[in-house]
């Protein structure tokens, strides 16, 4: 009897034994199940909600602030940093604000991390003013140009661009904006339209584009005593020389002005050079040539 009793005891402590493992099995079960599988229950940023859960990378164009508060609740479980990145890198408190200036862009970076580790990365980026595509004057001469705009970024997915007179001016689709180039065929304007996606919407843009013969700006050149053929190196050209100090040489043609400089590093701002002027070696000379509306641009890489 007693052997029975005995017997009994110990089943029923290994019973509670067992109870109380697996009570603690299911509140850690819980414990985990209770983990969101995403950071926030809520983003946003200058009164626009941003759904990090349909887009890790979020635009927010036409913003007419110059100054946006960005606010966020975070789910259980998870921590995040947040940071704007313009001109400079500044952490940004919850409740707090970013600063982008007028016709200007500032991105918003987020990295959330679950207390299991798990870390996911999000952008927002905003441009205060409306997104444009930037026409303007192509030159013959370049069998391909890359579109400039404004307020998109080269990333955004590319829809469709279409010319309104391919003869005139070609174009060639790439997957994003930024690689899509257009290609001149001879002079005269045509139309570029582009139809990019924004945030899974369709957002188009336009603009006129004149195609013009080579201008022949630049009439001679020399680099170091070395004559640059400019039939040749029609927009640029990259040289090695071997003094520390560079002259450079140049004419420019009848009825257009020329400003030449490059960047000096010691004083930190561009430094205009006449021809007969000298230049420090390993350094990067521009030419604006202008005449009336038009602008032709000239590049030397100088490497000693």
């Amino acid at each position: 009897m007693k052997s029975m009793k005995k017997l009994f005891s110990t089943m029923l402590a290994l019973l509670l034994v067992f109870c109380s493992l697996s009570a603690g099995m299911t509140v850690l079960a819980a414990e985990e199940t209770a983990l969101a599988e995403t950071p926030f229950s809520s983003f946003v940023v200058g009164g626009t909600k941003v759904d990090f859960t349909k887009y890790e990378s979020y635009d927010i164009l036409n913003y007419k602030k110059t100054s946006a508060k960005v606010e966020w609740k975070l789910n259980d479980g998870w921590s995040a940093e947040v940071s704007a990145f313009g001109d400079k890198r500044d952490t940004v408190k919850n409740g707090g604000s970013v600063q982008v200036k007028k016709g200007d862009s500032i991105f918003v970076d987020v990295s959330a991390t679950r207390k299991d580790g798990k870390i996911k990365y999000y952008t927002v980026y905003i441009f205060n003013g409306k997104p444009r595509l930037e026409g303007g004057t192509i030159w013959m001469g370049r069998s391909e140009y890359w579109p400039s705009w404004s307020g998109l970024r080269g990333a955004s997915k590319l829809v469709s661009i279409t010319s309104s007179k391919k003869a005139v001016l070609g174009v060639k689709k790439g997957d994003s904006l930024g690689n899509c180039t257009l290609l001149p065929k001879k002079p005269g304007s045509a139309k570029v339209t582009v139809v990019v996606k924004v945030n899974g919407k369709k957002m188009t843009l336009s603009a006129n584009y004149t195609v013009k013969k080579y201008p022949n700006a630049l009439k001679e050149l020399k680099v170091d005593g070395k004559s640059i053929n400019l039939k040749k190196n029609k927009f640029g050209i990259q040289t090695i020389v071997s003094k520390n100090k560079v002259k450079l040489e140049y004419k420019i043609a009848k009825g257009w002005k020329a400003k030449c400089s490059y960047y000096d590093y010691k004083s930190n701002k561009r430094v205009n050079v006449k021809s007969g002027g000298t230049l420090p070696a390993n350094n990067w000379v521009v030419f604006q040539l202008t005449r009336g509306k038009d602008t032709f641009w000239y590049e030397i890489g100088i490497t000693k």
